[in-house]
């Protein structure tokens, strides 16, 4: 059985904890402790560089730096194709930040006509015995419509490196 002395007791050490917890958690509040900052130990990582805000490794930004030493827009196969398949459909701040890594102007949305490639129709597909301009008047048009795209492509075609970014 309790009686008042263990109560008393039992309120007196409840009473001193909370004491304890309230000016343990006022001094955490005056003095906050230091933010964890990650470090990259060249011990673990080849990529120890560039940081994020956090503090933490941009491996895809270290593999887009690494990768891109030494190439221009005129040795990249990405501007090479970018020209000839027209813009992606991204983000006005990813749009800019593509063509700024790629180091050219961004290509017009709505080109001169001809400019871009053009997708051919399905009815062609699986066309197996050689044909005439009079037997697919359409087709024979859509690849006279693409000479300029595929004369682009083979200029381009000596271009020896691919960089995503």
């Amino acid at each position: 059985m309790c009686n008042s002395t263990t109560y008393s007791v039992w309120l007196c050490l409840s009473a001193l904890l909370s004491s304890h917890l309230v000016v343990l958690l006022s001094d955490c509040r005056a003095n906050p402790p230091e933010p964890f900052v990650p470090q990259a130990e060249l011990a673990t990582t080849h990529l120890p560089e560039p940081l994020d805000e956090a503090g933490f490794v941009d491996y895809l930004e270290a593999v887009n730096i690494r990768g891109s030493k030494g190439v221009d827009p005129e040795n990249n196969w990405e501007v090479v194709i970018r020209r000839a398949f027209g813009p992606l459909k991204w983000d006005k701040a990813s749009d800019a930040e593509y063509y700024r890594r790629l180091g050219i102007p961004p290509v017009p949305v709505t080109p001169p006509e001809g400019s871009y490639f053009q997708p051919l129709k399905l009815q062609f597909w699986g066309i197996e015995d050689p044909w005439r301009a009079e037997d697919y008047p359409e087709l024979a048009q859509w690849l006279l419509s693409q000479s300029a795209l595929r004369g682009r492509l083979v200029a381009g075609s000596p271009v020896v490196l691919l960089v995503f970014v």
